[in-house]
Parts: C-alpha cells; structure tokens; sequence
C-alpha cells in the first residue's frame, strides 16, 4: 500500500513537472512572437520616420493624436505640431482624440486646439475630430471621415511605428515627425506599446475591426493661414 501511495506520488509530481515545464515553453513562445512582431513593425516602418523639421517630407495635414491632457506627452505632441506648420511643413492641423467630455472646453480636443492657438497656430488652420478613441480611429477617420490622402503624423518615437502601420492599412499616406519623449513611464513606452503593436495586427489581419464611430465625410478646408504669424 505504502508503495503505492510513493508511486502515485511520483506519478503526479512527474505531471506537474511536465506541465510546468509546457507552461514555460508556451510563455517564452508567446513573448518570442511578440518580440518578434515588435521588431518586425519597428523597423518596416523606420524609414518613415523623421526627426527633423526639416527632414520630413511636406504634407497637406499633420495628424496629432491624443495623448491624455494631463500628460507631458500631450504638450510635446503640441509643440512639435506647431513646429511644423512654422516650418511650412503643413498648412493644416488636425487634432484627434476624446472630444465628447461632460463640459466641451474641457475635452482632450478642446485643450489639444486651445493648446495649439497658444503657440500661435491660427484658429482657421486647426480641426478637431472629438472621436479619435485610439489609434485605429484616428488615422481611419482621417482617411474615411475628413477624406485626407497624405499626412504627417505627431507622436512619440515609440507610437509611430503602429500608427504608421495603422495608416497605411487604411490607405492614408503617411509618415511621422517625433514629438520629445518624456522617458519617464516605462508601462506606457515599452511594455504597454508592444502589446498594442500586436492588437494593430490582430485587428488589421484577423479580426478587421472598424473604427467605433463614423458618420458623413467633413472634408477639411485647406485654404488656412500660409503661417502661424498674425
């Protein structure tokens, strides 16, 4: 009887030996794909990426996407797009975030355009889409919504990667200027990233998930300001 009991117990502890061991191999295989799609995405879209006024290419619209108004990123996403429309890099800007907040002038939009007339940014050369809910929504509603072909994107070096695969998923010609990094959050800019990364591609290749919110097209009127001086 006792040599049964060992032997069971040797039996069961084999199993969880066996199941450990599988659970350590799907673990390491599942964080394998992700770096693998992460280094995948970051660099077939580096060439597309610009950190010089300069440098970057010249559009109609640059696109920013929302950052949080509380946070450092929104401000930087805010310089570096008025720094382009002084550069004459765009004659246009459109801000894209959470626009529907219980008192408007308080909404991301609300503050990303307010945000840009304080820089100097003529009111006539700045548009609010208040439905950029994430990534996705921003670029598609760019291309769907306000009907745009060619655009600079405004983000932080370790979003543009995405939204740069993003936009051109939905057909919308696109490369990124990169807003200064705060480098102070390690779960927004690397761990948190590189699982959306991996949404992007589950919702461009599988699930072929639609913006949340669409509606008639608003084509936006280029005939703003040629510059930001009054």
């Amino acid at each position: 009887m006792t040599l049964q009991l060992v032997a069971r117990k040797s039996q069961w502890k084999h199993y969880f030996l066996l199941l450990g061991l599988g659970l350590l191999v799907l673990a390491f295989t599942v964080l394998l794909v992700i770096a693998v799609l992460n280094e995948w995405m970051v660099h077939a879209e580096a060439g597309g990426i610009f950190e010089q006024a300069e440098a970057v290419p010249a559009a109609p619209v640059a696109l920013v996407l929302g950052a949080g108004s509380g946070s450092q990123y929104f401000g930087f996403r805010l310089d570096a797009a008025a720094q382009l429309y002084r550069a004459g890099k765009v004659k246009h800007i459109l801000v894209s975030g959470e626009g529907q907040a219980a008192d408007p002038q308080g909404s991301e939009t609300a503050l990303m355009r307010q945000g840009l007339l304080t820089r100097g940014i003529p009111a006539a050369a700045i548009t609010r889409d208040d439905y950029g809910f994430r990534t996705l929504d921003s670029v598609a509603r760019a291309r769907r919504i306000f009907q745009l072909k060619s655009v600079i994107i405004v983000s932080q070096s370790f979003h543009l990667p995405r939204a740069l695969y993003l936009a051109q998923q939905w057909n919308l010609d696109a490369v990124g200027f990169v807003a200064t990094d705060p480098g102070d959050d390690f779960y927004d800019t690397y761990f948190r990233e590189w699982l959306a990364r991996v949404k992007a591609l589950l919702d461009v290749l599988i699930l072929h998930t639609e913006p949340r919110k669409l509606g008639p097209t608003t084509p936006i009127d280029l005939d703003a300001p040629p510059s930001a001086k009054h």
